[in-house]
């Protein structure tokens, strides 16, 4: 979906924004530790607002698929797949 520097910049992004909060960090440092140019941020996702709202986005859609995932190797009982669905959200996430 992105070129391989907006991939390196969203990475980048992630891992800072998660580690030291999104407020405190400017595009400048993501740039600078990605080694991707801060035009790249404006070209593939035009503001911080919307780079941290694919960061979000990505989660999700990730998330969304491991549950998946998790889900359908069990049993089909509505029940059964609730409680293990607890059992995941215990375990945490990776």
């Amino acid at each position: 979906m992105y070129s391989t520097s907006g991939e390196k910049f969203l990475t980048e992004a992630t891992r800072l924004f998660y580690a030291e909060g999104i407020s405190a960090i400017g595009v400048d440092r993501v740039a600078a530790e990605s080694g991707v140019s801060k035009p790249t941020l404006y070209a593939q996702f035009g503001t911080k607002a919307s780079l941290v709202a694919a960061i979000l986005q990505r989660r999700s859609d990730t998330r969304k698929r491991d549950i998946s995932a998790y889900l359908d190797n069990r049993p089909p009982d509505t029940d059964t797949s609730v409680l293990a669905l607890f059992d995941r959200f215990i375990k945490g996430y990776a």
